[in-house]
């Protein structure tokens, strides 16, 4: 079984703010996603585009800095010498942007199996 569209937009949340969506704020979301009008990575990059966002992170997105505050939030543990550097080599070599981690660590197995979500691996 897949997360569900609830879990995955939660997931988001967490990672990016360290906290859950507000009820008001998650429907929204996941109107937007179902309608069309948004995918989950349009969210993750108006996540990191966001005053929240950059509050906890700083406005100048420093990729080392948001890297391992998605360790930390989601994973809640730091992320290895050899794990950040493949994300940065992701990021900095303009393969990946800071919205594509915040789905790839909000979707990962790790971070399913820490909240205890079941998560197939297709």
């Amino acid at each position: 079984m897949a997360l569900t569209l609830r879990q995955q937009v939660t997931a988001l949340y967490d990672v990016a703010f360290n906290r859950d969506p507000d009820l008001a704020g998650l429907q929204h979301h996941l109107d937007l996603i179902t309608s069309g009008r948004l995918d989950l990575y349009g969210l993750a990059d108006a996540m990191v585009a966001s005053e929240e966002f950059a509050s906890t992170t700083g406005r100048e997105g420093n990729p080392v800095v948001t890297i391992q505050r998605y360790y930390s939030n989601g994973l809640e543990r730091g992320g290895t010498v050899e794990e950040s550097a493949a994300w940065l080599d992701l990021i900095l070599g303009g393969r990946a942007d800071l919205g594509d981690a915040l789905v790839g660590f909000a979707l990962s197995p790790e971070y399913a199996t820490l909240v205890g979500w079941h998560h197939d691996a297709a």
